[in-house]
């Protein structure tokens, strides 16, 4: 397995992004969400990382919580 696959299989490049966002509610602010954020990719993270990545987002700036994030994932693995 090459980078350039775990980098696909990480974004989700093969997942039909429409049909994802037929699942959301048709209402305005989602709309409005989803027209801001266009190109965003799902990633498909590791639930704990991503867990984690939340929980410390509450309190931390970007640069701390990418940083924190690294330390936790060394840290555990």
């Amino acid at each position: 397995m090459n980078d350039w696959h775990f980098l696909r299989q990480f974004l989700q490049t093969d997942l039909d992004l429409a049909v994802v966002l037929k699942s959301f509610p048709d209402d305005e602010p989602m709309r409005a969400a989803v027209a801001s954020c266009r190109g965003l990719r799902l990633l498909r993270q590791d639930p704990w990382e991503c867990l984690a990545s939340f929980i410390l987002s509450s309190t931390k700036q970007i640069v701390q919580i990418g940083r924190l994030v690294r330390l936790l994932c060394e840290t555990v693995w």
